[in-house]
């Protein structure tokens, strides 16, 4: 049997789709996350091999027929470097047509059925993306520098416990949060543990859960915070689509990443607002499935299928694999608290 494959690598996972060239979603895996800039390419294309190794074997799908494959890699913002995964994923998939495009666009062709609008990716960094009616694109990619992206709402929280401590600025519930979360007993030993990196990477990188469950829970500061993310966030999709003159036409913005999955909808809203307010036919949609879709969906296009982007996504809503391809929305308190151990 003849089929596809859909790649989605980003920095904590990386997700492989395999889908019959009918629009069959048969088989997923999974691996670990990686970025060719900093961990290597060899490093890279492992974890693609085992996600695409796990994707085949639940398929019963040899490599050898697979057609196409269409990889959103995270860090595929220029030529070279396009070109670099290109050659190193054709290395792995002998005989198909392979194609790189960033990961933010796979995003987007998993969160809407048209063809050009606008994405917003926030998980372990924070990018952004525009697509035109005939067919340019704009990504921001290393233009969002670190501290304006994710970075961004982790260094924030941690400045204004620092600042509250030196009297920079008010007092703040906040503090005693942050102390308990990470378990130490007061400002100085945090400001120690920050500076020498002692605190739990996989803490740190949940702050924007933690975050987002107080600020549902009425508390000023984290809701505050959570807005002024949701401003950053926006302006650069407002940016992108003024530059490629789509402030007035009607598209879907969709958010995509793991900081979207939030208990609260002050992100999404604040984001919707203020889009709204500059290009007010624009949606602002949460993205339906896994990245890894809009992969299988951009690779099943290459291999000539034409039924269309409806009949496909009923495909996957009626498939066994439908819970693995589907992204999860908002988390509930309880899911939160888990992640958070959180004891009350």
């Amino acid at each position: 049997m003849d089929a596809v494959l859909g790649i989605d690598q980003g920095g904590t996972k990386t997700h492989a789709a395999v889908f019959s060239t009918a629009g069959q979603p048969l088989g997923f895996g999974s691996s670990g996350g990686s970025y060719h800039s900093i961990r290597g390419m060899d490093h890279a294309m492992e974890r693609v091999r085992e996600a695409a190794d796990a994707a085949c074997l639940q398929s019963g799908i040899r490599k050898k027929d697979i057609k196409a494959v269409r990889a959103g890699m995270t860090g595929a913002d220029f030529a070279d470097e396009i070109e670099d995964l290109t050659k190193s994923l054709t290395e792995q998939f002998p005989g198909s047509g392979v194609q790189v495009v960033n990961d933010c666009i796979v995003a987007f062709h998993a969160g809407s059925e048209l063809k050009y609008g606008a994405v917003i990716c926030a998980g372990t960094g924070l990018n952004c993306a525009v697509l035109t009616p005939d067919g340019r694109q704009f990504i921001w990619g290393e233009y969002i520098s670190p501290w304006k992206g994710c970075d961004l709402l982790y260094n924030k929280v941690m400045e204004v416990v620092f600042e509250a401590e030196t009297s920079l600025r008010p007092p703040t519930d906040l503090t005693g949060i942050i102390l308990k979360y990470f378990s130490v007993a007061d400002v100085d030993t945090l400001l120690y543990d920050w500076i020498k990196k002692r605190l739990s990477a996989q803490r740190f990188s949940r702050l924007p859960i933690l975050v987002d469950y107080h600020a549902a829970r009425g508390e000023g500061t984290c809701r505050s915070l959570l807005a002024d993310f949701g401003i950053s966030c926006a302006r650069y999709a407002v940016a992108g689509l003024r530059r490629l003159d789509m402030l007035d036409i009607p598209i879907e913005v969709v958010l995509s990443g793991s900081v979207f999955k939030s208990c609260s909808s002050l992100l999404k809203d604040t984001v919707s607002e203020q889009i709204r307010a500059e290009a007010p036919r624009a949606v602002v949609v949460e993205a339906r499935y896994e990245p890894v879709v809009g992969g299988a969906l951009l690779a099943l296009e290459d291999a000539g299928f034409t039924r269309g982007a409806t009949e496909f996504r009923r495909n996957i809503d009626n498939s066994p694999l439908h819970g693995v391809l589907m992204r999860a929305l908002r988390l509930d308190e309880k899911k939160a608290k888990k992640l958070l151990e959180i004891e009350e």
